[in-house]
């Protein structure tokens, strides 16, 4: 449930990690902005932050749960910024609303 007055574009630029582990490098590339599901919520981020929990899960050298376990490629998870669109479901927001996040998700 977008806003047709919020221009959001099919792609966008991401850093996003490769080779996962004590090798791990990061790559600028271009990826699908995606659309939220039931429950969620798009925020176009103005910034955020890279904190040394993301840099363990770039490494993968505690034992915790892995990036690539739940599909994310971007690390940051201390962002703030606009909600731009919204899934079904979403009561406790609106769009155009500014927001900070918190948790370890793909940015």
């Amino acid at each position: 449930m977008g806003d047709a007055s919020i221009d959001i574009p099919k792609t966008t630029k991401a850093a996003c990690v490769v080779d996962p582990g004590p090798n791990f490098s990061i790559s600028l590339e271009e990826v699908d902005v995606p659309t939220p599901s039931h429950g969620e919520i798009l925020i176009r981020l103005n910034c955020t932050g890279i904190c040394y929990s993301d840099l363990h899960y770039m490494l993968e050298d505690l034992p915790m749960a892995k990036m690539r376990d739940f599909g994310v490629r971007s690390p940051g998870h201390e962002g703030i910024g606009k909600i731009v669109s919204m899934g079904e479901g979403v009561k406790d927001f609106s769009v155009g609303e500014r927001v900070g996040l918190k948790p370890a998700w793909d940015s």
